[in-house]
């Protein structure tokens, strides 16, 4: 992958720049050609045209850390937060191996949850999934 301006003025541990987008329109084509090699997106708030828009860069190379565990409100089951990945990475025809590279998160920081054990459940939650997502994928 080219770097762009971005990266190139990175140093040390920062030579692989993954940026995080706020809900909404994703300009993944913008982060890219600054240089970024991973994007970390609420999965929940993409939307089909977002899942589209990434496909091609993710396919190109760029990472995805897909935030599958809300921060607030009900915990999802596991099945659930690995569907959230799973099935519109297939109803886009993108290629299973491609799954190994994902690394999921919770969707926003955790500040906002209501405790510290209510950090570690979703924590959990998220470690859950990516274990099943990677069952899933083989």
């Amino acid at each position: 992958m080219r770097r762009g301006p971005v990266a190139r003025r990175l140093r040390g541990p920062f030579r692989r720049p993954v940026l995080t987008a706020a809900a909404g329109a994703v300009p993944v084509a913008a982060l890219a050609k600054a240089g970024a090699t991973g994007l970390s997106v609420d999965v929940a708030a993409i939307g089909r045209a977002g899942w589209e828009a990434l496909a091609a860069p993710i396919e190109n190379g760029m990472g995805l850390w897909a935030g599958v565990v809300p921060t607030t409100g009900a915990l999802p089951a596991t099945g659930e937060a690995v569907d959230a990945v799973w099935r519109p990475w297939r109803e886009l025809g993108l290629d299973v191996a491609l799954l190994r590279g994902v690394i999921l998160t919770p969707a926003c920081g955790l500040a906002g949850t209501a405790s510290p054990v209510d950090a570690r459940a979703r924590l959990t939650r998220v470690r859950e999934a990516a274990g099943a997502l990677a069952e899933r994928a083989e």
